[in-house]
């Protein structure tokens, strides 16, 4: 595998969910200073010259670059080559970065105004960017991408094209030179004349604000490998100054945006679908009431001072308690309007009602009386509504005397003083049922003597006197036995 490219700055940690495979600033060595320990070593007449960012590597083009061993763990299946050059003339054929590991990735210059790309075993092979003359004697910024589908060229930090690409890079157990900056992989041809710096290759295709045109340029000020959001460094860090904030970051539920999408939510839960995740929420189900006095910060209906819903066992309002219709006398009918508080809400406790239990009579002191409900016996002639039907079930008195029988007759409202109608106290016509119509006959009327008939319902009758029993009366009389 072959890599050619030129780099300049310091080293930058890149995203998190990227593997820096080695990275080569030439600040007066040749160290990895990615930390996974792969030193180059320069060779010819190879040697350290002012960079873009501290020293660089400088090179005569006669025979001199810098080689180091292939990186470690570097599978190819998706990867970046970058470097920053500074050279004078554009129309050499030249290898800036060649890596020849079982393959060979090459980032150089063999016919385009500025760069060449190749990657054995894709198609195409070769990228030729349209990059157009860059300034000589000017450090630029040269990145070559792939992420499994498209080889993408960026100079200094613009992207100038992008390949759709099919294939994998090949394996070829020949090509075993290593990793080579300034020359082609078997360092026999294809020298640089110019300097090179900051060399860097990633085990994944990098965003352009990773790139190291902007991280190098100061753009990563935080050093945690994602360029700041601005007009020059067009990166994707939402806070440059903080270096546990970066695209990707894991997120805690809190109030920072972490992972810089826009969303405090992400995973978290958020019942009220608003901005801000539960944990950090003053009011998870945005009613009236904040989390810190609503008994339910789960529900939009149940709050502090929420309208109650009787009988329903749950407590709306934040009393501690349940609302419940008043059952004053325990009769298993509830008063239509009045109502308790229930403290373990099932409105079934002394004096409590529910919804669906039938009103009591609708007199509202009624309902501190079992004896008068619906279901009540109907006791006649007390003009009173024990079985709230709004009628009252009166004595017959026929005859209108005053004095009623045992027979009961159904009346249309709570008075039992209408005709034929008779009351509890008033007195009991005669026995024999028939006597009760007659109006002469009654317990107060009074006894006509001697007409064997019983007027005044003692049982008794008044007689006239006939002492000797000659069939022939006096004036007086005498109570019959």
């Amino acid at each position: 595998m072959r890599v050619f490219g030129i780099g300049v700055m310091a080293l930058y940690a890149g995203p998190a969910s990227a593997a820096k495979l080695v990275e080569y600033k030439f600040d007066g060595s040749g160290a990895d200073t990615s930390g996974n320990g792969v030193n180059a070593t320069l060779f010819g007449n190879a040697t350290y010259g002012p960079g873009a960012f501290g020293s660089a590597l400088q090179l005569d083009g006669a025979g001199d670059y810098a080689i180091s061993n292939p990186p470690n763990g570097f599978n190819y299946s998706k990867f970046t080559i970058e470097c920053w050059i500074n050279v004078a003339d554009y129309s050499q054929n030249v290898h800036y970065v060649s890596l020849s590991d079982m393959s060979n990735l090459v980032l150089g210059h063999w016919g385009a105004p500025l760069a060449n790309t190749w990657a054995d075993g894709l198609a195409p092979v070769d990228m030729n960017p349209p990059t157009g003359a860059p300034s000589p004697n000017v450090w630029h910024h040269l990145a070559f991408t792939f992420d499994g589908t498209s080889q993408r060229f960026y100079l200094d930090g613009v992207l100038t094209s992008t390949v759709a690409t099919t294939g994998v890079v090949t394996a070829n157990p020949a090509l075993v030179e290593g990793l080579v900056i300034g020359a082609r992989f078997d360092t026999a041809q294809q020298y640089v004349t110019g300097k090179i710096d900051n060399v860097r290759i990633w085990d994944t295709a990098l965003p352009v604000g990773s790139l190291g045109y902007y991280l190098d340029s100061g753009c990563d000020a935080d050093g945690d490998g994602y360029a700041a959001i601005s007009k020059f460094c067009l990166g994707t860090d939402c806070n440059d100054s903080n270096k546990l904030i970066y695209p990707g970051a894991p997120e805690s539920c809190d109030a920072v945006d972490s992972n810089c999408n826009g969303s405090l939510v992400d995973t978290f839960a958020n019942f009220d679908v608003d901005s801000e995740p539960d944990c950090i929420d003053l009011n998870d189900d945005n009613d009236p009431d904040p989390d810190a006095s609503d008994c339910n910060d789960f529900s939009i209906t149940i709050y502090t001072g929420a309208p109650e819903t009787i009988g329903d066992g749950i407590d709306q309002n934040c009393d501690k308690g349940d609302t419940c219709y008043a059952d004053s006398d325990d009769d298993n009918y509830r008063h239509a309007t009045n109502t308790v508080l229930s403290v373990d809400l099932d409105c079934t406790d002394a004096t409590e009602a529910l919804p669906a239990e039938p009103l009591d009579c609708g007199v509202g002191t009624v309902d501190t009386n079992k004896a008068f409900n619906p279901g009540a016996v109907e006791l006649p002639g007390d003009e009173i509504d024990q079985n709230c039907d709004t009628t009252e079930v009166c004595y017959v008195d026929n005859d209108d005397d005053g004095s009623r029988s045992t027979s009961t007759v159904a009346s249309t409202n709570l008075s039992c003083a209408d005709t034929k109608e008779g009351k509890a106290t008033d007195p009991l016509d005669c026995s024999a049922g028939a006597v009760d119509n007659n109006a002469a006959i009654y317990p107060t009327a009074v006894e006509l003597p001697g007409d064997e008939i019983d007027q005044n319902c003692d049982t008794t009758e008044v007689c006239y006197v006939d002492n000797d029993d000659d069939g022939s009366r006096s004036t007086s009389t005498v109570a019959s036995s």
